[in-house]
């Protein structure tokens, strides 16, 4: 069109004004939703298509970007039913346990449930010596999560150890505007984070804390 080899419609015009603006253009949101400007949101796309391509051809990774999935929840549910039909049990009857880790020395894929990448939390700081929630630093409000183990298991967090642990159940969203409509909906499941006697489940929902699979920017 800017060659003047073919008419520019209203169409084409309307992305043009967007990419001028640095916006991704409404006719491509069908893919995913993202407040993203137009360029990280071309570096999202390229990180997904990199990550499904390197899936396809070079096999299952040791541990998925979550982020990178359209949909999520049917990525959990998978991880759910391959537990359930190993030992022949309902879905229904499966929870969550959760480990936490770093990036070095990572171990290979586990024999149950996945490691997760990609989370980000915000309202409060990730403790990774003690793998608990503390208070953030001033005028910081997003915090790269470590590798996640999301383990599907029958009783949970509550029943995986005898040893007292405060739990914060955390919202999990997909992007950072949490009341989203009913055709995108932002909400995508609750994840058992580890909390301090003090710092209790009402003290982290009063901050509003919760975890993002993307950023604005």
């Amino acid at each position: 069109g800017l060659k003047g080899e073919i008419l520019i419609s209203e169409d084409l015009e309307m992305i043009m004004d967007s990419m001028g603006q640095n916006k991704v253009p409404s006719s491509w949101k069908f893919a995913y939703h993202s407040l993203k400007s137009f360029n990280s949101w071309i570096e999202d796309l390229n990180k997904r298509v990199n990550f499904m391509k390197d899936w396809a051809y070079k096999g299952q990774p040791n541990v998925f970007w979550i982020s990178g999935f359209t949909f999520p929840t049917g990525f959990t549910t998978a991880v759910q039913q391959i537990s359930a039909r190993k030992i022949g049990e309902s879905i229904d009857k499966f929870t969550w346990t959760y480990s936490f880790y770093g990036f070095d020395n990572m171990p290979k894929a586990p024999p149950d449930g996945a490691y997760v990448t990609g989370l980000f939390l915000e309202g409060a700081k990730w403790d990774a010596s003690n793998n608990k929630l503390v208070e953030p630093e001033t005028m910081k409000l997003h915090y790269a999560m470590p590798v996640i183990h999301f383990k599907p298991t029958i009783g949970g967090d509550e029943k995986k150890s005898k040893k007292t642990v405060t739990y914060y159940k955390c919202p999990c969203y997909m992007y950072p505007i949490r009341t989203a409509p009913r055709e995108r909906p932002s909400f995508m499941f609750y994840v058992n984070l580890p909390c301090h006697d003090n710092q209790n489940a009402y003290f982290w929902i009063k901050r509003g804390t919760a975890l993002l699979m993307s950023l604005q920017d």
